[in-house]
């Protein structure tokens, strides 16, 4: 009995977690081309320095990857000698 209705609780929140992940298509189905053209248009705006600075970090990221390992496997002096 009580693994029933922890099955049912479960399966409640699952629910409810694939309706949110719905909303996008539902609001799409609701609004016209234009109005979702507008809105996909304005979120592009405000989050661009967002975009730009996640692929800063990503370029960051890298490179100071990199250097960690060349560091590790060669030390410190392969730095500075040239090759």
């Amino acid at each position: 009995m009580a693994g029933d209705q922890a099955l049912v609780s479960f399966s409640r929140k699952i629910r409810k977690f694939y309706r949110v992940l719905l909303i996008p298509f539902v609001v799409r189905e609701r609004l016209g081309r234009w109005q979702f053209f507008l809105i996909w248009v304005v979120l592009w705006l405000v989050f661009r320095p967002f975009v730009l600075l996640f692929l800063l970090l990503y370029v960051l990221a890298y490179w100071l990857s990199k250097l960690l390992v060349k560091v590790q496997v060669f030390g410190w002096r392969s730095l500075f000698r040239k090759i």
